[in-house]
């Protein structure tokens, strides 16, 4: 789709639909290279064609294990218009890990979705994963809801 935006009302790529899986991937790729030493980027709620999801966990994001997982909401950009929002949820390994603990709702709506859709849908949800503490982190969440 395209709109205008801007003060010239230039004409820009509206991403929505399957886009959306090549906004998000751009996204990942920008965040793997920020300071706070990312360990897991996972992209959630897939059939939502209008807006982007991400579940960040930043080995360096100021947080600890009692604080609640909160996630940001943010309008489109110039450089990434989407036909919605973007949704980032940013915790900590350890807030991550209560989180887990406690079954917090989000993630078990995640593990859910990844049970549901199966191996095709992590390939599309996993968007960042190191070895080690990052793939820990994944196995958890996968396995949070039976």
């Amino acid at each position: 789709m395209l709109a205008t935006h801007g003060p010239r009302n230039l004409l820009v790529k509206v991403h929505s639909g399957p886009e959306l899986d090549v906004v998000a991937r751009g996204l990942a790729r920008h965040h793997r290279k920020l300071k706070e030493d990312p360990r897991l980027i996972v992209r959630y709620r897939l059939s939502d064609q209008k807006n982007v999801y991400l579940l960040e966990v930043l080995g360096e994001f100021p947080a600890g294990e009692a604080d609640q997982v909160v996630t940001y909401q943010y309008g489109p950009t110039r450089e990434l218009m989407v036909a919605g929002d973007y949704f980032f949820t940013l915790t900590s390994p350890a807030q991550l890990r209560k989180a887990l603990e406690q079954g917090n709702p989000l993630l078990r709506e995640i593990a859910k979705e990844v049970r549901q859709l199966g191996a095709a849908a992590e390939a599309r949800m996993l968007l960042y994963c190191p070895r080690g503490k990052g793939r820990v982190l994944w196995d958890k969440l996968r396995r949070l809801v039976k």
